[in-house]
């Protein structure tokens, strides 16, 4: 089978192949042929962006995620059932948004807290930080399985 691979920016293989038997093409040869990315591996996707690291307290943040399949290649179509939940270090977990107090007694306020499903393969996530400063984790999940690198060490600061 011989392979023309043309170069596209989506991550998807497109091309033809062609099939011989001796040395004569198969009948309809060559096959148009598209691959394309698997189902979305939480395992093979991250999420990237300065709030997966640091946030301001009670200032709006937001970090995006990228989905992937499992051998890697990028997803260009939405539907997944992202979730983020930002945990103090040390304390109880609560969803983004939820305005209640986790249950070790902690005081924290969430607000606006959103994953939009950008219909390519990225989700932007956006919450309000809560005012309680310190060491927290953000758990992003898909389907109850972490994202490659989560949950991940979030610093909430002071402004």
């Amino acid at each position: 089978s011989t392979r023309k691979e043309s170069s596209a920016a989506s991550d998807v293989y497109k091309g033809q192949d062609v099939l011989t038997a001796d040395g004569a093409h198969v009948l309809g040869s060559p096959f148009s042929v598209a691959v394309v990315a698997g189902p979305t591996s939480a395992a093979a996707s991250a999420a990237v962006g300065l709030a997966t690291h640091a946030v301001v307290a009670g200032v709006q943040a937001r970090f995006a995620i990228q989905a992937r399949d499992d051998f890697g290649n990028r997803r260009n179509d939405g539907g997944d059932p992202f979730e983020a939940h930002l945990v103090r270090t040390g304390g109880a977990r609560a969803p983004m948004g939820a305005t209640d107090a986790p249950a070790d007694g902690a005081a924290s306020e969430w607000s606006g807290a959103q994953v939009i499903d950008c219909a390519d393969g990225t989700y932007l996530c956006t919450f309000t930080a809560p005012k309680q400063t310190g060491a927290h984790e953000l758990h992003v999940t898909l389907r109850g399985a972490h994202l490659r690198g989560s949950p991940y060490a979030v610093d909430v600061r002071h402004a």
